[in-house]
């Protein structure tokens, strides 16, 4: 049950930032002992001036010249794999992030971000930029995207937004939003339906 660790006994601080455990679980940050996952990462910041703090960073650059071929970079590539489950309730994700973001008192901005993508492409050669690309395929019930919006008294609630802005000099095709449904199976028997959008708005209460 120990672990290595580069810690309280050495020159960097009087708790553990370093640790690895007999299972090859690896923590780094303050007081992990203990890790709980392969890699365990604990941050936290008690700055009282206005800073940029990283729980994780990465950067990768590639420049190298491909003249051939198919060439992929990936900064972050993940693949989960869960089976074997014969009962119960299986919930699988291949990324969840929470956020919490509230002032403790005064005024001001606040602004949180679940996700946040910035992408920016090449008008040279034939190219296609996605901020966000999602396929998904071979549940009961399959959604690209699925969101739920929790209302708050006062304000603006929007379960999808998008803005689009064109100030380009060149002849564009601008799309807030492109839906594309292709539906080719040979249903013979009970109720095959397509939509390629489908609102219901239900609105009760009000006095």
């Amino acid at each position: 049950s120990g672990y290595f660790t580069i810690g309280s006994g050495f020159t960097v601080g009087s708790s553990t930032l370093f640790a690895i455990d007999s299972t090859g679980n690896v923590g780094i940050g303050t007081g992990v002992t203990a890790p709980g996952a392969r890699l365990d990462l604990a941050s936290s910041s008690t700055n009282t001036t206005a800073d940029t703090t990283y729980g994780q960073r990465n950067t990768i650059a590639d420049t190298g010249v491909v003249t051939t071929g198919t060439d992929t970079t990936y900064w972050n590539y993940l693949s989960v794999t869960r089976t074997g489950t014969t009962g119960g309730t299986q919930n699988t994700y291949g990324n969840y992030t929470t956020l919490t973001n509230t002032r403790a008192s005064g005024s001001g901005s606040v602004v949180g971000y679940g996700s946040y993508v910035s992408a920016s492409g090449s008008t040279t050669g034939s190219s296609d930029l996605y901020g966000s690309y999602i396929s998904a395929s071979g549940a009961d019930n399959t959604y690209g995207v699925f969101a739920t919006i929790t209302a708050t008294t006062g304000a603006f609630n929007e379960g999808i937004y998008t803005a689009v802005t064109d100030v380009t000099t060149g002849a564009n095709q601008n799309y807030g939003s492109e839906i594309n449904v292709t539906d080719t199976g040979v249903v013979t028997s009970g109720v095959d339906q397509g939509f390629g959008s489908s609102i219901a708005v239900t609105r009760t209460g009000a006095t």
